[in-house]
Parts: C-alpha cells; structure tokens; sequence
C-alpha cells in the first residue's frame, strides 16, 4: 500500500522521536493500539450487519416474493366521474367495439 523504504522509515522514527521524545512514545503506541483495535470492531461489525442484508435479500429471493407493504387506504374516487371508453374484443378481431 504504502512504498516506504528502509531510509524513509528511519527518517519517520527519527522525526517522532524528537518530537514527542523518548517517554511519549509507549503511550502513543498504546493509543494508536486501541485506536486500530476499535477500527477492526467496526469493520467487523459493518460487515455481520452486510452479511445480514445480504441473507435476507437471500431468504426473499427463495421465496420469490416480496414481503407486502401496506400503504394508508386512498381515498375512494366518485365512480360518476368515471368515464368509460369501448373496449375492443381480442378473441374476435374483426369486432369493431363492444361497447357493454
């Protein structure tokens, strides 16, 4: 990931030594230590809940329904307002309309 040579590297040790000297280093390792520990728990975390979606997508594939939403009712329209059309018969193509 990172392309840091043997020369780079001491450079790096170098520069924190003198800036947080030689008694702050332990403590800042232990904090960096608990920091990557608590990184790990929520990539591990973040991945159980994707495994859970992923089983439940899994679970609703086999069943190869959608488990039902239930919206609010609507409202009923007022069926005067409703204006009906001629509808054409498929059986029969040659009917031009049927108008029942």
């Amino acid at each position: 990931m990172f392309d840091v040579g043997g020369g780079e590297l001491l450079l790096i040790v170098f520069a924190i030594l003198m800036l947080f000297g030689p008694k702050k280093i332990p403590e800042i390792a232990q904090m960096i230590g608990k920091g990557m520990q608590k990184v790990k728990q929520a990539q591990a975390q973040f991945q159980s809940q994707i495994n859970d979606i992923q089983t439940d997508i899994n679970k609703v594939s086999d069943i190869g329904t959608v488990p039902a939403v239930k919206f609010p009712p609507q409202p009923i329209e007022d069926v005067s307002s409703v204006s009906l059309s001629p509808t054409r018969n498929i059986e029969n193509p040659d009917q031009k309309e049927n108008l029942s």
